[in-house]
């Protein structure tokens, strides 16, 4: 067993997952703070899990802002696979709550965010999303305000 496999059950067997209703509600309150969190695609038949790992430092914000993206035809595999299959197909979870309360710079913030869910990019397979630390990094660098407080 390789790596990656090894450490996707490991990472994935903590994780307590919701359900998402057709129209991409979780059925959870979740609070609005940092976080680095997971969708699963549940698999049909012979297939296996897909996973896509993202974060966020106003995670009801960035989970309202998938549903959107998701009926706008985002061209992304994510929302793809979402429109061809629908939210009822996935479950949610959190990965981690990222505390950066004691860090005041918002890059710095956002820094410690990104080094988390690089973490979790690197031992997790996914087949949901496509993301290399360039652009992880890249992220930080572009310094669009509004774009940092939902993504």
């Amino acid at each position: 067993m390789n790596k990656i496999v090894k450490n996707n059950i490991s990472l994935l067997n903590n994780i307590t997952w919701y359900d998402i209703n057709i129209k991409g509600y979780i059925n959870k309150c979740l609070k609005n703070q940092s976080a680095v969190y997971i969708f699963m695609q549940m698999p049909c038949l012979n297939e296996k899990a897909s996973y896509y790992v993202g974060s966020t430092i106003g995670l009801k914000k960035r989970l309202n802002s998938h549903k959107y993206r998701a009926t706008c035809l985002e061209s992304s595999i994510f929302y793809r696979s979402i429109s061809k299959h629908g939210w009822p197909r996935f479950k949610f979870g959190i990965l981690e709550y990222v505390d950066s309360s004691n860090i005041m710079n918002i890059e710095q913030r956002i820094k410690t965010l990104l080094s988390r869910e690089q973490y979790y990019l690197d031992n997790i397979k996914q087949k949901l999303k496509v993301k290399t630390k360039s652009e992880l990094i890249e992220k930080v660098v572009q310094h669009i305000w509004p774009e940092m407080l939902i993504w």
